[in-house]
């Protein structure tokens, strides 16, 4: 009850692996939750223990577990739309969730995501930025462009992260 993801994970596949009959049942049980719970140890929530309670869970956890589900039921032409998916995340745990979002992607699906972090923008294939400014301020799209036209561009996000300007 005790255990994290990440040992549950490790005991299930040694028990499909050091199986040498097929045991019809189980495996139909086994593997859709180790290729589940597999995901979410990918993701970076490998600490999770099984008996805690999901009001414990931070907004960036239950985040990271949607995510998960969405790469467990393998559906192809979605269109997904995510909302600052690595807010309050590690630097390792931003490129976990850029590794997950391109696997979508490879899946043959579709994601637009508002995001400001860095990494995440430099990791994208297509850059829009809708601004001047925020609020009532903004609102109008400044910039669409694959990414490496976009580092070139004059567009005020583009020269923030090539360091062009600097956040004082």
């Amino acid at each position: 009850q005790h255990m994290t993801l990440h040992t549950l994970v490790e005991f299930m596949d040694m028990y499909v692996s050091n199986t040498d009959q097929p045991i019809q049942l189980a495996e139909r049980i086994i593997r859709p939750l180790l290729d589940r719970a597999r995901i979410i140890d990918e993701l970076g929530l490998d600490y999770i223990t099984l008996h805690r309670q999901i009001s414990t869970l931070s907004g960036w956890e239950i985040q990271r577990l949607r995510l998960a589900k969405q790469l467990g039921n393998k559906l192809t032409g979605i269109i997904y739309v995510l909302d600052e998916p690595t807010i309050g995340l590690s630097d390792k745990e931003i490129q976990k969730t850029i590794h997950a979002i391109k696997k979508l992607q490879a899946m043959g699906n579709t994601i637009v995501v508002v995001e400001h972090q860095a990494d995440f923008i430099k990791a994208s294939d297509w850059v829009v930025e809708i601004g001047p400014g925020a609020w009532d301020f903004g609102g109008n799209v400044t910039f669409s462009w694959p990414y490496d036209k976009f580092i070139k561009s004059d567009c005020l996000t583009a020269q923030y992260i090539t360091g062009r300007r600097k956040v004082q």
